[in-house]
């Protein structure tokens, strides 16, 4: 079984469509594609959401939708980059990104967390966190 710490995204959902507002799945690499498959498995059965909303919000259509926000936290919190109690851990973000956005995207994760600071409850904020990260960087943006 995958061990989540080693690897993930932000964020994180497959079915990842190729658009220019989304990094493209050839950028992943082995172990992020691995981990975004196992995340994606994972959070979709939890949140029973649907690949057609997780598409919408991979180019940047946020819909206000409490199953696709659910998927998005548990993205976050099953690959251990955020705690259950709503703690950042950027070290581990570092250790799962893509290669391609590994040096990047915890400067942009940064950035954003302390924009959300303050947001409840975390399905939330952490949709809020998705949101910005779209806003600030969207040929980045990593979302399984």
């Amino acid at each position: 079984m995958l061990k989540v710490p080693l690897i993930c995204a932000v964020l994180l959902s497959i079915s990842i469509s190729h658009s220019s507002a989304l990094l493209d799945k050839k950028d992943y690499g082995t172990k992020a594609l691995e981990l975004a498959n196992h995340l994606h498995n994972t959070c979709i059965n939890r949140s029973k959401t649907d690949d057609a909303t997780i598409q919408k919000i991979q180019v940047g259509n946020f819909v206000e939708d409490d199953k696709i926000k659910k998927y998005i936290t548990c993205l976050w919190t099953e690959s251990n980059v955020v705690d259950a109690d709503g703690t950042m851990k950027i070290e581990v973000l570092g250790e799962i990104m893509p290669p391609k956005v590994k040096e990047s995207h915890p400067k942009f994760v940064a950035q954003c967390w302390k924009r959300v600071q303050g947001v409840t409850p975390l399905d939330e904020k952490i949709y809020e966190l998705t949101k910005c990260l779209f806003e600030v960087n969207p040929e980045e943006f990593v979302m399984f």
